[in-house]
């Protein structure tokens, strides 16, 4: 997805994280990834934690180029 967006948003904070939600979307969804055991075998809280705080960035990030692009709008169509 993130190669459909546009050119000139800046994605630099947001890369790393979405590199590692990534990497966990396979595995944790589909229990039978794991040759052996279960996801919960290999996944600690703390993974859980950091998982969570990067999805919750990502979704600011958003938010806040949404925010910025309605109020891009609004200024256009007042003039």
């Amino acid at each position: 997805m993130l190669a459909k967006l546009p050119k000139d948003l800046d994605l630099s904070g947001i890369m790393q994280a979405t590199s590692e939600l990534d990497k966990l979307f396979l595995p944790t969804r589909y229990p039978d990834a794991w040759v052996g055991g279960v996801p919960s075998n290999y996944y600690t809280r703390q993974n859980a934690r950091a998982a969570i705080s990067y999805a919750l960035m990502i979704i600011k990030r958003v938010e806040d180029s949404w925010s910025s692009l309605r109020g891009r709008e609004q200024r256009i169509a007042r003039v």
